[in-house]
């Protein structure tokens, strides 16, 4: 039989065509409805998909906005605390300076003191001497017999050079 022999080519079209309309109704009856449900589940399981990928997208963008104003809380928080610090800081070191100028003051008023009282002290001695000095002086010049006149102008002079 030949391929296109044309005295049986009317009858091959005719089967081919019967054939091809057979398949389509068959595709279009079984076929197509099963590959459409497939289609469709899958449309729908993408959408599913994309949706909860959408929603975690949505929820993670919520967590980082919420670790976001965390970490900015608790850095205002820490400038906070840190300018507390400093603030205590500040007052600890005001109030030590205070306790030692104090301190210094103090000392400094003992040993004005000490100072004042060694002063008076090597006066008193000085003085103590002075009049050892001239009761010395006073011995030696009455036993050198010496005249009034004299005597006055001495003990005078040694008075003077005591005040």
């Amino acid at each position: 039989m030949e391929l296109f022999d044309f005295t049986f080519l009317h009858s091959q079209m005719f089967w081919l065509a019967l054939c091809f309309v057979v398949l389509l109704v068959f595709m279009y009856k079984f076929a197509a409805p099963g590959i459409a449900k497939s289609l469709d589940e899958r449309a729908n399981q993408i959408k599913a998909d994309l949706n909860a990928a959408e929603e975690l997208k949505n929820q993670a963008q919520e967590l980082l906005e919420s670790y976001n104003a965390k970490l900015e809380k608790a850095n205002s928080e820490a400038q906070l605390v840190i300018q507390e610090a400093k603030d205590n800081a500040k007052e600890i070191a005001d109030k030590r300076a205070k306790e030692l100028e104090i301190s210094l003051k103090d000392k400094s008023d003992s040993a004005e003191r000490q100072i004042e009282a060694a002063k008076n002290k090597a006066i008193a001695e000085i003085k103590s001497e002075a009049h050892t000095l001239v009761i010395t002086a006073t011995e030696k010049l009455v036993l050198d017999t010496v005249d009034a006149k004299k005597a006055k102008e001495l003990t005078k002079k040694a008075c003077d050079e005591l005040s």
